[in-house]
């Protein structure tokens, strides 16, 4: 039998009553409040206060009473005998001891930097392979149109050199990614300059004063070669599910999950904010590096374009070919260790 002292409050008066509090099977009995028999509360007319710190235990009663005791183990006794606040034990028994809740503290944030560091990329990618084709073309219409209101206006490159430079995207895709479904679109803008954006579906968006800029077929292949790479390993789609993934991830440990819908809504605006991870950039580069020395042109004409890119870098859209300003001179420094060529390159006429 578990007997423990207390003080009792009626609910009606604030006269406090030292009493004696025992267990009967699952009835607590209250003895010194009145001359009388002890007050006896059934099991459900009790509930036992979750423990909060070193303050006092404190059980309800269903008439407006209250006892409180500074008796913990009878009240964690009470508490295992009728089963109540089991979770809640265990964050009382972190709470009064920090060492255990720094550790759980250090493990919570690992297992975020885990997640957020492995975890969600592994997810991103599966997600981005899982993706059919009719939502990546609907998603990277949407993206266009937005791209279109914003940032790009129709080009106004000469027909002749469109065609240079749709035989070169041609022959580019056509060593990279033959089975895939690549287009080409000209785009002028000159509120972003000089840019390439490469959309899910396979839509590679150029603008004039890109290949105004290009002094070479060369740097044409290389920019379209990085964009390509990007496409056919998903990295727009892999970086736009990794973003909602931490937002996700943020949200759940604070409390405020939004729906997927809502999130769904804003996927082509979170797909040209996003700038490509480091790790999709330097991938896009090797590619685009090995295409270039196998086609005998080397990767010179690419880290000249990238070189010039520098001073005409616009700031937005951040989803571009140039997503990583002050990153340009490791990926240059990159591409030089892939090797260059000192051949002579055609001019884009």
């Amino acid at each position: 039998m578990i007997t423990f002292s207390g003080t009792y409050f009626d609910g009606k008066t604030s006269i406090a009553h030292l009493v004696e509090v025992r267990l009967k099977g699952t009835e607590i009995r209250v003895k010194g409040y009145s001359p009388k028999d002890p007050l006896i509360f059934p099991e459900e007319q009790w509930q036992i206060e979750p423990a909060l710190g070193s303050q006092r235990r404190t059980i309800r009663t269903e008439d407006g009473g209250r006892i409180d005791t500074q008796d913990y183990l009878a009240v964690e006794q009470l508490e295992v005998i009728t089963g109540q606040n089991k979770g809640l034990r265990l964050v009382h028994f972190l709470e009064i001891r920090w060492i255990w809740a720094m550790f759980c503290i250090a493990g919570l944030i690992f297992l975020t930097w885990f997640g957020a560091q492995f975890g969600i990329p592994y997810m991103a990618m599966k997600a981005a392979d899982a993706v059919p084709n009719s939502a990546l073309n609907q998603l990277s219409e949407k993206t266009l149109n937005l791209l279109d209101d914003r940032f790009l206006f129709p080009s106004k490159l000469e027909e002749i050199k469109k065609k240079k430079v749709q035989s070169i995207f041609n022959h580019v895709i056509a060593e990279l990614d033959p089975s895939g479904d690549y287009y080409l679109v000209f785009r002028s803008s000159p509120k972003i300059g000089a840019n390439a954006f490469a959309l899910p579906s396979g839509t590679i968006i150029i603008t004039d004063e890109l290949i105004r800029l290009a002094k070479n077929d060369g740097a044409i292949s290389g920019v379209i070669a990085h964009e390509a790479c990007h496409v056919f390993q998903k990295h727009g789609l892999r970086t736009v599910f990794q973003n909602i993934g931490i937002f996700m991830l943020i949200s759940t440990l604070a409390g405020d999950v939004v729906s997927i819908t809502s999130v769904a809504a804003t996927l082509p605006t979170i797909l040209i904010e996003s700038g490509y991870a480091r790790q999709f950039e330097q991938e896009a580069d090797l590619v685009a590096g090995k295409y270039l020395i196998k086609t005998g042109i080397g990767t010179l004409p690419f880290q000249e374009i990238l070189s010039q890119l520098v001073k005409d870098h616009r700031e937005l859209p951040h989803f571009s070919f140039f997503s990583n300003h002050p990153e340009t001179m490791q990926r240059i420094n990159k591409l030089k260790e892939i090797g260059t060529s000192d051949n002579l390159h055609s001019q884009v006429k």
